[in-house]
């Protein structure tokens, strides 16, 4: 076919008219293929294939042709339309505008392709909502074939088309974006809007995408996540992080790790601030109270390498918690250590001081000196490994 009918000019596709067309020699003719959107080819056909026969397209088959096409998005279907057209070839002229080879088409049909989500990409849907997550979709989709994926992965919200969303000014689209969660036929430059409003409504916003078109948006985004395996390498450059299996339920398993990694950089600061402050108090009260010392340099220096390192490494590596899920985002300026958790951990480390001292001072009344001493370094020790967080 390629050697019969060697193609010798296209329209690539663009978002902006939505459909692509090559051209191709047949002897002394130029065959014109067009594939696109439904919605805008069926209106640049005059005829189309009936009962075999070629026909003049008229308003009543037009408008039969339109339902169709919505039978078949309502079913979840992406609908290509197929059109046609032969020119002589003495009249054509690859140099020139060939989009004003684009009238005059005949409709060869309309084909509906199934690409059904991932099975498991509802359920990371929802575990997204559950975690105070909003999932919108953007999609060069029709607006019917749109809402139905929707409805099936439980995306909830308005559904907007590229024209509705052209309707709104920026103002607008800000005030209105928490209520929108699919946007059909997009550009390359909506794309972006929908990013900046989201921001500008204080979301911390993540992008995926995998087309050269996804690159603006993908680097306005706080985080820009490309498709490793459909990704273009512009759209890879352009990201922030690049998803190795095009899963969705992965990046939602990013966010489960991300946030694990947060409670253990909490659990860690909130162990070494609060052994260090009790062992501070400790030492620094004894004196006041008539006490000797209770820890000697090297005791001192055992319990920050042995008692404090490895109890700490380990909260660092702790596993998640079931419900961490279960939590709303936190805030983006939100301190590690915030007032509460500063009330704590003063509570912690004046716990841990009362609670040797009063070992030591009962000690010194019941036993030696050194056996007192053992005791308050014994109990200050077994302090960090009962508390629990």
């Amino acid at each position: 076919m390629q050697e019969n009918f060697p193609r010798i000019a296209e329209i690539p596709f663009e978002s902006a008219y939505k459909y692509m067309a090559t051209f191709h020699l047949d002897g002394e003719h130029i065959r014109v293929f067009v594939k696109g959107a439904p919605d805008i080819l069926i209106k640049q056909c005059t005829t189309y294939f009936n009962s075999n026969e070629e026909t003049v397209l008229d308003s009543d088959a037009k408008m039969s042709l339109f339902a169709e096409n919505k039978s078949l998005a309502e079913g979840g279907l992406r609908v290509l339309a197929v059109a046609s057209r032969t020119i002589l070839a003495r009249e054509f002229d690859p140099a020139a505008d060939l989009f004003r080879y684009m009238d005059k088409l005949r409709l060869d049909g309309l084909v509906g392709m199934m690409d059904p989500p991932r099975s498991e990409a509802r359920d990371a849907i929802g575990l997204c909502h559950q975690a105070g997550i909003a999932v919108k979709m953007i999609t060069g989709d029709q607006k019917i074939t749109a809402a139905a994926i929707a409805d099936e992965l439980g995306i909830e919200g308005e559904v907007l088309s590229s024209d509705e969303l052209n309707a709104l000014d920026d103002t607008q689209l800000s005030e209105r974006i928490d209520d929108i969660g699919v946007f059909a036929r997009t550009t390359p430059e909506q794309k972006v809007r929908i990013v900046r409003a989201l921001k500008v409504r204080g979301h911390v916003t993540a992008m995926t995408g995998d087309g050269i078109n996804d690159a603006p948006a993908l680097k306005s985004a706080d985080i820009g996540v490309a498709m490793g395996v459909t990704g273009t390498d512009v759209t890879k450059e352009a990201a922030t992080m690049v998803l190795t299996d095009d899963n969705f339920a992965t990046i939602v398993d990013a966010v489960k790790g991300g946030r694990t990694i947060y409670d253990n950089i909490v659990k860690f600061v909130r162990f070494q601030l609060s052994t260090n402050i009790g062992a501070i108090l400790t030492v620094f009260t004894a004196p006041f109270l008539g006490l000797p010392l209770p820890f000697s340099p090297i005791q001192l220096l055992w319990i920050n390498i042995i008692m404090d390192g490895p109890p700490a490494m380990a909260l660092g590596v702790d596993p998640s918690h079931s419900d961490i899920m279960n939590h709303p985002p936190r805030k983006v300026d939100k301190r590690i250590l915030t007032l509460r958790r500063l009330g704590n951990i003063a509570v912690y480390g004046t716990t841990m001081a009362v609670g040797t001292l009063g070992v030591l001072l009962w000690g010194l009344q019941t036993r030696t000196e050194e056996q007192a001493l053992t005791l308050a370094f014994t109990t200050f020790t077994l302090f960090q490994t009962e508390r629990h967080y």
